[in-house]
């Protein structure tokens, strides 16, 4: 896959399903102490994501536009007080990127990856 990003510019990454339960809890909950909350998320790059996605999917080709505009999107996201506040903490992307990889494995009929980077 071509991306039309740089590689290394930092990003707050978070995984889709730890938003949507994000979303759940703060809709669930009781009473909140503040009107508005970060997510969160982790701080890192394009290329590191890639690095990710290449150890549960050897063979993957990601490449990226080393000429594409810089972005300006936040990448340090403090989400302590909604974690705090619903009682759930984020997946890291290398996390999120295996349940992603396994549920479509599953999908597929295919065993899921155990995260160790040796499984097939």
């Amino acid at each position: 896959v071509h991306l039309a990003i740089r590689p290394d510019m930092l990003a707050s990454l978070i995984y889709v399903n730890d938003s949507a339960e994000q979303l759940v809890r703060l809709a669930k909950a009781e009473a909140l102490q503040h009107r508005v909350y970060n997510s969160g998320g982790a701080t890192a790059t394009p290329g590191e994501f890639a690095a990710i996605v290449a150890r549960y999917c050897p063979g993957a080709r990601i490449d990226f536009d080393l000429e594409a505009p810089l972005w300006p999107y936040p990448y340090r996201v403090d989400g302590s007080r909604l974690e705090k506040a619903i009682g759930f903490h984020l997946r890291t992307p290398a996390e999120g990127l295996l349940a992603q990889v396994n549920q479509v494995r599953a999908s597929r009929g295919l065993a899921p990856i155990t995260g160790d980077s040796s499984d097939d």
